[in-house]
């Protein structure tokens, strides 16, 4: 048998680093061309080994809070949670900043006589009467988009709820707002000219 000092590459366990940490470790071969499968892996001193568990358990640690979380991370101002009543529980300074961000879609779910005595310059027309015989234009499946948050409003926060039970089970994302047309006027929301 020949005592060799072969230097070992291994990779580090340590999630701050990726860097791969050489190690030496004096080995035993059967002759002077030993094959690669007869060279014993490096075993860390006593200290090292307690060093690398405790690496491995913040590593694992990490990666849990990583899946815990990632979702919330990934997600941001997308993840919206609703009242008991079903209303949703995003305040109106979110919905302003979605919708001038253009992240987010305003609906007004009152009737046309309604919008025409007024309405907010950010919010489209699409009455619940209209989204109730399920029979929309081409322009009207514009504005019902699946890649954004749909915020919709009418007069006090009612008729929101059916359209959301309706538009919901048809995968949209939809956040009805408590606040009604008045209130969202007092909010700051901007009148239609």
């Amino acid at each position: 048998m020949v005592l060799r000092k072969v230097e070992i590459t291994v990779p580090d366990t340590n999630w701050q680093s990726s860097v791969a940490s050489s190690r030496s470790a004096t080995v035993r071969t059967g002759g002077r061309h030993a094959a690669l499968g007869s060279i014993l892996p490096f075993r860390p001193q006593k200290n090292e080994l307690q060093e690398s568990e405790m690496t491995t358990v913040r590593s694992r640690w990490f990666a849990v809070a990583l899946l815990l979380f990632l979702p919330a991370i990934c997600e941001g101002e997308d993840k919206s949670t609703f009242t008991e009543s079903g209303h949703t529980t995003d305040n109106l300074k979110k919905v302003k900043r979605s919708l001038a961000k253009g992240t987010a879609v305003l609906l007004d779910v009152r009737e046309l006589n309604e919008w025409k005595a007024g309405h907010l310059k950010q919010a489209n027309l699409l009455p619940l009467s209209i989204i109730r015989k399920g029979k929309l234009t081409d322009n009207q499946k514009k504005l019902l988009r699946k890649d954004k948050p749909v915020y919709c409003h009418c007069r006090s926060g009612g008729r929101v709820l059916a359209v959301s039970k309706i538009l919901r089970s048809r995968g949209y994302d939809i956040r009805p707002l408590k606040a009604g047309y008045t209130d969202l006027l007092q909010a700051g929301f901007e009148k239609a000219k």
